[in-house]
Formats: structure tokens, sequence, C-alpha cells
């Protein structure tokens, strides 16, 4: 069962980003199962080729040529987990003679939760995941994925809701207003805490107090991100249509100074952009490197 899926862009040939994106996904292998890989971690794993462990965890690499002239790597690691199993698959694909960037695709499937048999177990934000969006610049159609939200100001606010009003996007975009009387940097890492389950599905913006009253002054009053409040966009913002503002739901500044309606909020903002980005179905380039790959293992 699908439990955690997240795609993206990065601004990097396919042979560059494979090189990242593989250097990350055997350095969290060997971290995570370094008792049963031995000193000699995967240095013996070569493309196309597979390694099995006696307690049944298998780690997979997939480099193939594709036309016209596609180059799909992969990662993939299946672990037991009783009688079922977690799979986590990695894809880094694009053309090295036409692109100058690169589709990353994860996605981990889970065993049924025991307790709710039509849900997978839960998935933590995979630590692979948080390593690559410090290492690469990583864009879902124009919004900036990362482990930190980023800080806007007055000048990109016209981006940001340019941006806002696309529909291609794979994931939720989370904003949240500065009130004037607060300290910056206290509130964006409050805001990160808040948000920071949802790295790499949904995008996390901070606007300072100038682009935070920009921006409102810039959208329907039913679309407003009030000072101190959160606020989750789904793709494809109408702010010429009043009702459209129903849904993009917020937090509302209230919530967020109390701690226990704080800690509930950020697991439902949690579960909302887990919800959305898994069931959302993925861009055609990257759903076709998916098949592909899909019939390379």
């Amino acid at each position: 069962m699908l439990a955690y899926r997240s795609s993206f862009h990065v601004s990097q040939p396919v042979e560059e980003a494979w090189r990242t994106v593989s250097s990350t996904m055997v350095n969290w292998a060997e971290r995570k199962h370094r008792k049963q890989l031995g000193p000699k971690g995967l240095y013996a794993l070569e493309p196309n080729s597979s390694i099995a462990l006696k307690s049944g965890i298998k780690f997979t690499i997939i480099d193939s040529i594709q036309q016209p002239g596609d180059r799909i790597f992969g990662f993939q690691s299946v672990e037991p987990d009783g009688d079922h199993k977690w799979t986590s698959k990695v894809l880094v694909a694009g053309n090295p003679k036409r692109d100058d960037e690169s589709v990353v695709s994860i996605i981990i499937d889970a065993p049924a939760d025991k307790h709710d048999p039509l849900r997978p177990k839960y998935a933590e934000v995979p630590r692979f995941v948080r390593s690559m969006l410090d290492q690469m610049d990583c864009d879902d159609c124009g919004i900036h994925l990362g482990n930190k939200p980023r800080q806007l100001d007055v000048a990109l606010i016209p981006t940001l809701i340019r941006e806002l009003k696309e529909d291609d996007h794979h994931g939720l975009v989370l904003v949240a207003g500065t009130p004037a009387d607060f300290p910056f940097e206290p509130w964006k890492e409050f805001i990160a805490d808040t948000t920071k389950n949802t790295v790499g599905q949904s995008a996390t913006y901070v606007l300072d107090v100038e682009a935070t009253n920009y921006f409102n002054q810039h959208v329907s009053k039913y679309h407003r991100v009030d000072p101190g409040s959160l606020r989750s966009f789904v793709p494809g913002a109408d702010f010429d249509d009043p009702l459209d503002g129903k849904r993009h739901r917020f937090i509302t500044a209230k919530t967020l100074a109390d701690d226990q309606l704080r800690k509930a909020a950020s697991s439902i903002i949690t579960r909302r952009s887990r919800a959305f980005t898994n069931s959302r179905p993925i861009d055609r380039k990257t759903r076709r490197y998916n098949e592909a790959y899909s019939q390379l293992q």
C-alpha cells in the first residue's frame, strides 16, 4: 500500500543527479543495516544487480537506456516486516542529450496498519528524502521543496501568486503570514516545526511582514493569509472566485498560539498533505518514467 510519495525535478543532468541520489541511498542503507551488511556494506552492488541478505532484506540498482535516449536509474530496497514488507523505490531519469534537468520519483509501499487494514502503516519522512533536499535544488513544477520553510519578501510575492494559480503541483503549498510584532527567525523556526512532517510533499513559505501585507492586498479577502496564521493552498487557486477560498484551509493564529491545539493542527496538516500528494496523479513525464522503471524490475 502506498505510504509516501514524492516527485520533483532537479536542475542537473541525469548522470549528475544520479551520483547524488545513489550516494545518498547507499549511505542510508549502510547506516540503517550496518550489522547485516558487514564492513563491506554495499560495495559489491553493481548496476542491474541485487544483493539479498539472510534476513530477507534486498537491495537493487537499475541502470537502463531507453528510446529515444532516456536514461533511467533506480535504487530499490525491500525490508521484511513480519509476513509483509516495506518497499522503497527511488528513480532518477532524464535525457542526457536533451535535458539539463532530471526527474526524481520516490515511492514507499508499506504493509497495512493492523488497527486499520484499509490504510498503510504510517511512514515518517524518509531520512534519504531529507538528505536529497539538502543536497539538491528540488522543484515541484515551480514550487520549491526543502527541509525548511523558504522566506519570501515583497519582490517574490507576484511569483508566488502566479504559481499558486497553476494546477500542476504534486503537493500543497503552505503559506504563513508574519505579524508586525513577531521576531521573524523564531517564527520561521516555529512554522518549520509545525510542518516538519510534510517535507518532500508540501512546500512551505513564510512571508515577512511586508510580504504578508502585499500578498493580502493582491488576493481576494477569501484567500488572505492572516498574520500569525498558516494556510494550505491546493493547486489551481482562483483568486477571482470567492467560493474558491473554501478549498484552501487555514490554521488560525489562535490555534498556533496554543501548544495543545498546535500539535493537533500539525498532525492534521501532516495527514492532509500526505493524503493529497499520495492520491494526486503524477505528471505524464514522471508517470512514463515510472512505468518504464517497473518493467525493468
